[in-house]
């Protein structure tokens, strides 16, 4: 699932990033009731990175809430990655107040500008209660190099993470011994199953295990059951993302992530899924836009944010994405 590639070894890298001294760093790993799946940020780029999270208040998710938002590249404290203690330095976002909505299940993803290259920053969210704020969990996240530099970078690639009966045993040993020495993280797709309990490729557990929350909303295939509707593609994420691995990865290390098949249905072709090898017409164009949509909200990317980089806007048709930071491209098929 993981290995770790540097640049004599990998040919799409071309340019670097400086290394900066190590920083220690606690294993939190666990969200809180207010940001229950952390942060997370993706696509950095010399001047700018994406931030993210979902804000939930008292489990109403019927309504918006403003949530505000700290970057700073030093501090006055010691600087615990995953606490949720207030972040303090001088806050570089200057950006307005955001919205976590509920036509976005909470999620917020935010295009921080105006960053200096190949730098640290730490963020947090925060949400105002009527007894004060509560703070999410601090995140690390790094900008790319100037376009000039010509070092190296280090970076992990991960690809086909199944929750059900699985446990991230190589996410943890990236979090444990790798915080220092990665610049980001690269997926390559299936990222998520699609499927609940695929005897082909998945078996349940009591402790690792998907399930629906609108069950009759979901593709039934026998003894499991496949993602349909926008809310069933949604509570994928919000399960995995409960892996305090995998939180903890994001909360550590930018990432770049790409779509494959499972994200919408394994083997598709276009929006026509492959499960009854054609004895019936499984094209299902909402389907594949539900599929598309919780990517978009649960992905820390550039794509599906407006032009301000403030607000969610998933009507784009992008193919590519060029980030400045190495110098490779990336295809996204989400859109084919």
């Amino acid at each position: 699932m993981l290995q770790q590639v540097r640049t004599e070894r990998f040919l799409l890298i071309c340019a670097a990033i400086c290394m900066f001294g190590m920083l220690h760093v606690k294993v939190f790993g666990i969200g809180n009731s207010y940001f229950p799946q952390s942060v997370a940020s993706g696509d950095p780029t010399s001047s700018s990175v994406v931030l993210w999270t979902r804000c939930v208040v008292d489990g109403d998710d019927a309504s918006d809430h403003p949530v505000g938002l700290t970057v700073v590249s030093e501090s006055q404290q010691e600087i615990e990655v995953g606490a949720t203690a207030e972040l303090s330095g001088n806050n570089v976002y200057q950006g307005e107040a955001l919205l976590a909505t509920s036509v976005h299940d909470g999620c917020v993803k935010v295009r921080v500008e105006s960053l200096m290259p190949d730098t640290y920053y730490y963020y947090q969210f925060r949400y105002e209660t009527g007894n004060g704020p509560v703070f999410s969990a601090v995140g690390r996240t790094r900008t790319a190099p100037a376009p000039d530099s010509d070092q190296e970078v280090s970076f992990a690639v991960l690809n086909c993470a199944d929750y059900s009966g699985r446990y991230y045993n190589t996410l943890k040993h990236l979090v444990d011994q790798e915080s220092d020495s990665l610049n980001f993280v690269v997926h390559l797709g299936d990222y998520i199953y699609e499927t609940t309990a695929d005897p082909g490729i998945q078996t349940q557990s009591d402790i690792r295990r998907t399930e629906f929350s609108n069950a009759s909303e979901a593709i039934s295939l026998g003894n499991s059951r496949a993602a349909r509707s926008l809310s069933n593609y949604r509570d994928l994420y919000k399960t995995y993302r409960t892996d305090a691995p995998l939180m903890r990865a994001h909360e550590l290390f930018p990432w770049v992530v790409i779509w494959d098949d499972h994200e919408f249905s394994g083997d598709h072709h276009g929006a026509t899924a492959t499960y009854f090898d054609g004895k019936v017409d499984e094209l299902d164009e909402d389907r594949k836009r539900h599929a598309e949509q919780a990517w978009l909200e649960y992905i820390p990317c550039n794509i599906g944010l407006d032009d301000a980089g403030m607000r969610f806007e998933i009507n784009e048709s992008i193919f590519f994405r060029t980030p400045e930071s190495t110098g490779h491209f990336l295809l996204d098929p989400i859109w084919t």
